[in-house]
């Protein structure tokens, strides 16, 4: 068996191990379980890379079906890496545009201060406490 095979068999593994982590942590953020069954399918692939090194170590191929099984195998490998990083990537930039919009909806563009919705949801908040508060109001009259 040549080198070739074994380094990209174990780089492929390797590649498949970086994404656990990554696609663990979309698991987390999102809800749906089409993620968790690619959590399990990477671990089975993982597997199934360590299998396949010990197959074509044990039995004797063709060193162009070994490369090529490996080359096919390293290009899974990478695209489930690049996938799983990518949409991590995705998610994040998608909430980070959703506090974005939240924000903006409940503060002044101009001045960034809490703007009246705001202060209506934290009155509400307040009232349903069963402590008691005060609230200070000033009418300005023709304020400009």
């Amino acid at each position: 068996m040549d080198n070739f095979f074994s380094v990209i068999i174990i780089l492929g593994a390797l590649l498949l191990v970086a994404s656990l982590k990554t696609t663990f942590k979309v698991c987390k953020k999102t809800s749906q379980r089409a993620w968790s069954v690619l959590l399990c399918a990477i671990v089975c692939f993982i597997l199934g890379y360590w299998w396949i090194l010990y197959y074509f170590s044990n039995y004797d191929t063709a060193p162009i079906i070994r490369n090529a099984v490996a080359t096919i195998l390293f290009g899974g490998a990478g695209f489930v890496f690049l996938v799983v990083k990518l949409s991590l990537k995705s998610i994040l930039k998608i909430e980070q545009a959703t506090q974005y919009q939240k924000y903006q909806t409940e503060h002044d563009n101009l001045t960034t201060l809490p703007n009246r919705n705001n202060f209506f949801k934290s009155l509400s908040k307040q009232v349903d406490y069963p402590f008691s508060f005060a609230l200070f109001y000033i009418d300005l009259n023709n304020f400009k």
